[in-house]
């Protein structure tokens, strides 16, 4: 990776390659992307440039690079093998209906306090997918994914580093280990309960419900400093508001925890921007408490100051900004307004709270609703 480079060197090498050939360009954001994918201002220079090119560097290029396919290969839903040699799976739409019906039987036990019932679902059903599903890991190298919205498959293909094949499923999977944790955590079984929401991570490792949950679970097993890297983790796959405001609040429990009040107020103050809410201000009301004196809220110079002194994030996640950007003027292009109202929505009613993205933010629509779709 080359990292000495800004955004419009990357740009201005970019351009004078591109033909309007999307099988040409896409080789060129390919090896682009080898050069400086990890490079913080790389999904940034791809925004920025036209919709038809910006469009397919999440979606055409990521999940070629991680499914190894090739272009156009249609990808058959594959064989499971057992001892008797390989048979076809059961049906995908029966598998699906029969996971949804006993995950409402989880939920209705759950809500009559019947925990016990409730796991016992819950693990069989956990044990009859991972039967199914471990087979075809170990033997064909291939990971099931269950996405809650399109925009999680977008960036969990910008996001990870995997060689293998991707296999889409419409069975719930992580909505089964998220149950299954939570009623692990109420009946205080917490390493069990981290135990199974990190497995759960592994059908969905964009799905923030299960992040959030793991991370909790972290936070009551391990020490500081494992709570901190997986707070780190979050913010790269928080989209939603009220999800960065989750990412802050740890991060401002983190910093509480260390005495490191004034970061820690910071942190809540940061998050308050994307969401007010009851927890953040009791952390902020246990924070005075640490402290004995009343909470002055911070000002923007010191939020700077702050920010700087413990490298926290002022933009929360550059990479879902730059994708959010790229796909509502790849829609737009194409005279697709439901799937432009559906990422510019991400951008202006998401992720535009912070001075720092929001000229960016603000510009692209602008420049979005300017155009023509071709």
């Amino acid at each position: 990776m080359e990292s000495g480079r800004s955004v419009e060197q990357i740009i201005r090498e970019i351009v004078p390659r591109l033909t309007g050939d999307e099988d040409q360009d896409e080789d060129v954001f390919y090896e682009m992307g080898n050069l400086y994918g990890d490079h913080p201002g790389f999904d940034i220079a791809c925004a920025r440039l036209a919709g038809e090119y910006a469009g397919i560097v999440a979606t055409r290029i990521a999940l070629r690079q991680r499914r190894g396919s090739g272009k156009g290969e249609k990808r058959s839903r594959p064989k499971f093998p057992r001892a008797d040699g390989y048979v076809s799976p059961p049906s995908p739409e029966s598998d699906c209906r029969e996971m949804k019906y006993e995950l409402k039987h989880i939920g209705l036990f759950y809500a009559r306090n019947n925990f016990d019932e409730a796991l016992w679902i819950a693990e069989d059903l956990i044990y009859r997918i991972e039967k199914l599903e471990m087979p075809i890991r170990e033997s064909a190298n291939i990971e099931s994914r269950y996405y809650n919205e399109p925009f999680e498959e977008i960036l969990d293909a910008r996001l990870s580093l995997m060689d293998d094949e991707i296999q889409i499923t419409d069975r719930p999977i992580p909505r089964v280990f998220f149950l299954c944790g939570s009623i692990l955590n109420h009946l205080k079984q917490f390493d069990e309960a981290k135990a199974v929401f990190k497995r759960g991570l592994d059908y969905n490792p964009v799905d923030f419900n299960l992040m959030s949950e793991y991370i909790a679970a972290v936070r009551r097993t391990s020490d500081l400093e494992k709570f901190k890297e997986q707070i780190e983790r979050a913010f790269r796959i928080a989209f939603r508001a009220r999800d960065i405001a989750r990412c802050y609040r740890y991060l401002g429990s983190y910093y509480a925890e260390k005495k490191k009040y004034r970061a820690a107020i910071v942190c809540h103050a940061l998050g308050m921007r994307y969401e007010k809410s009851p927890e953040g201000e009791a952390e902020l009301s246990a924070i005075a408490s640490g402290v004995g004196a009343e909470i002055t809220p911070p000002d923007d110079r010191e939020v700077a100051r702050q920010v700087e002194r413990f490298d926290i994030p002022a933009v929360p996640n550059r990479i879902a900004i730059a994708l959010a950007a790229a796909f509502a003027r790849y829609h737009h292009r194409r005279n697709q307004p439901a799937e432009e109202k559906y990422f510019r929505n991400i951008l202006e009613n998401e992720l535009d709270k912070d001075k720092a993205s929001s000229e960016f933010i603000r510009q692209t629509i602008s420049e979005i609703s300017k155009e023509e779709p071709v």
